[in-house]
């Protein structure tokens, strides 16, 4: 192979007199040289090839998707019903029909410790961060996360997200049926379908897996004044507005960072509408001093709006306003207020429409992500002393998917994952619902009567709040809990636990309601590990490669042959044909040298007429 003579000495058919230019003659025996080489390590890799595809590897496949149940809606606009919240408080019909939800333990247990374990992780963590964020549903765990898009221009470009718990809970489900199936149970004792069986007994068969389902997740933007001042205006009997001075945001835009917020605020009857709602409730009293002292009542007033405005440096837009259609607006300064005690703006007939105030068109902000379907929480003490504080939240819904390992080897946190959550612009460039929430879901998640709402000192949440309000009352932080430490966990966990408890209806058909579109099938799959066969490594694919270029040498040989085919001769024939040649000529111009007489080429063609079937013809 490597000796340059016999490449030197080859013939070819298509060979002049004089034979090939050297040139050429060098890239014939190159390429000879190359094509060999490719050759022999396609030979030695078609054994490990044939291998690598006839060994089963590991991979990760999908199950098919079961379920047959859609998406309903959140049941948040009204007070909780009999749906899944229901049954899991663990109260009778009586008291939830009756609004009072302190028969739910659970609830208050659950909430209490989210916000111990939220207030040690802060004082664990290094850099002062919130890290756990995490509580359980049954015996599986969840935990909140948090989307940042630092691009958008909105009022707020954070975004905390808090799995459904009602989702959560069918995770445990999956985790009991898969650990029951793994121990021989079959369907009658699991008292389940065949066809449900079957698709979990199919996970049975993996070395590992991720149960997957797609469902609802709550996500919200929080955003806390310290410090606050507002003040309430009545419009008439039923109707009142509440106005913050100095508003910040946590996430300042092209407006500037002050403004004036104002929220819809219903006194009484129907007020602003159903969408327009509140509730107050108390922090129970708390012995502060040796000698009995204590501390005045705290209330949280929740209030819910369809409607919020932002003015900028509580600057009111320009007034009157023309509109397309010929109407004019007008909106008098005076209509918000402060107005003198024990008066309306209807009595003093200022000229106030709110319609066009609490509009889309009213300022640039109108139309912000913050201007629709808020919660505001506003945090005083009952004296009339300063150091109020307010939080309010945009709260929406979205889907996702949810994945769960039930191994306890490989998951021993029995932590439920949501691995992919959507952004901001996510949210504002696809299909979404923006959540008012009843207030009676605040005060279910806290275990309170909703009609005589009174948090126990004694609670966790209850201690943790008294301390944040404190801070803002006196400037004195609390040596056993900095104030950063009980503003997260008295301010976030209530709202994450409330957020969680969310419950939403499922159906066996799609929901024809006008916006329903974009709500999904419900199902359930398992990403399963198992040795299988398949082309899903990159070794698997060079294993391919290299037997199908094996077979077209193959291929390719055997259509060459039957190209060039010509009968086969033994070196005995060859020998034969050879010493009966007699020359014609060819040695002449050799000069007798011997060198140049062995050198002669000659071209072996077939010919029974010659002994040994053969013929020598010079070129």
């Amino acid at each position: 192979m490597v000796d340059h003579k016999l490449w030197k000495n080859l013939s070819s058919t298509r060979q002049g007199p004089a034979g090939l230019k050297l040139t050429h003659r060098k890239r014939f025996g190159l390429s000879i040289i190359i094509l060999c080489t490719v050759l022999c390590i396609l030979c030695n890799l078609m054994g490990p090839a044939t291998a690598v595809l006839v060994i089963p590897a590991l991979q990760w496949l999908d199950t098919p998707k079961v379920g047959d149940t859609w998406f309903q809606g959140f049941t948040y606009a009204g007070p909780l019903t009999d749906g899944w919240a229901f049954r899991d408080s663990g109260c009778g019909t009586a008291p939830f029909d009756s609004l009072n939800f302190t028969c739910a333990n659970k609830w208050a247990l659950s909430l209490d410790s989210w916000a111990a374990t939220t207030a040690a992780s802060i004082v664990e963590s290094r850099d002062g961060h919130l890290l756990a964020r995490m509580t359980q549903q049954n015996d599986v765990f969840f935990y909140v996360n948090t989307t940042k898009d630092f691009a958008a221009h909105e009022i707020d470009s954070q975004l905390l997200w808090v799995p459904s718990r009602q989702l959560v809970e069918e995770f445990s489900e999956d985790k009991s049926i898969i650990a029951n199936i793994s121990l021989g149970a079959d369907a009658q004792k699991l008292n389940m379908s065949t066809s449900d069986y079957q698709s979990y007994a199919a996970y049975n068969k993996s070395l590992q897996m991720n149960v997957q389902r797609v469902g609802p997740i709550v996500g919200f933007y929080p955003n806390i004044n310290l410090y606050s001042t507002w003040w309430t205006t009545d419009i008439d009997a039923n109707r009142s507005v509440i106005c913050i001075s100095d508003y910040t945001l946590i996430y300042a835009i092209d407006a500037g960072n002050n403004f004036t917020r104002c929220i819809k605020y219903s006194r009484d009857g129907d007020g602003w509408g159903e969408n327009v709602n509140g509730a107050t409730l108390t922090i129970g009293d708390a012995v502060t001093a040796s000698n009995g002292s204590k501390h005045p009542e705290l209330d949280v007033f929740i209030e819910a709006s369809d409607r919020a405005v932002f003015l900028p440096n509580g600057v009111f837009a320009d007034s009157p306003r023309k509109f397309d259609n010929g109407t004019v607006s007008t909106f008098q300064p005076e209509c918000i207020g402060p107005l003198p005690e024990n008066t309306t703006v209807e009595a003093m007939h200022l000229n106030c429409d709110w319609d066009y105030f609490f509009g889309q068109e009213y300022n640039d902000l109108s139309t912000s992500n913050a201007s629709d379907s808020v919660t505001t929480f506003f945090y005083k003490y009952d004296d009339g002393q300063p150091g109020g504080m307010v939080v309010d939240c945009v709260v929406f819904a979205a889907f996702t998917q949810y994945t769960f390992d039930p191994a306890t080897l490989s998951n021993p946190m029995r932590l439920v994952q949501t691995p992919s959550l959507p952004t901001l612009n996510d949210i504002y460039n696809a299909d979404y619902v923006q959540l008012s929430l009843h207030p009676t879901w605040w005060f279910a998640a806290l275990s309170l009567d909703y009609n005589n709402a009174t948090l126990p000192a004694h609670r966790t949440i209850a201690q943790m709040l008294r301390k944040t309000m404190d801070y803002l009352r006196t400037g004195v932080e609390d040596p056993e809990v900095p104030f950063s430490v009980s503003l997260s966990a008295s301010v976030f966990t209530p709202i994450f636990h409330t957020l969680s408890l969310l419950d939403w209806g499922t159906g066996t058909t799609k929901s024809t309601d006008e916006g329903t579109d974009w709500w999904p099938r419900l199902q359930r799959n398992a990403r399963i590990q198992v040795w299988a066969y398949g082309l899903s490594s990159r070794t698997t694919y060079l294993g391919v490669t290299i037997v199908i270029a094996g077979a077209l040498v193959v291929l390719a040989q055997f259509v060459l042959g039957l190209m060039d085919r010509r009968q086969s001769t033994s070196l005995t024939q060859t020998l034969v044909a050879a010493l009966a040649h007699a020359p014609h000529n060819e040695f002449f111009d050799r000069g007798g040298d011997e060198v140049k007489v062995a050198g002669t080429r000659f071209r072996v063609m077939d010919d029974e007429t010659r002994p040994g079937n053969l013929r020598f013809e010079a070129p």
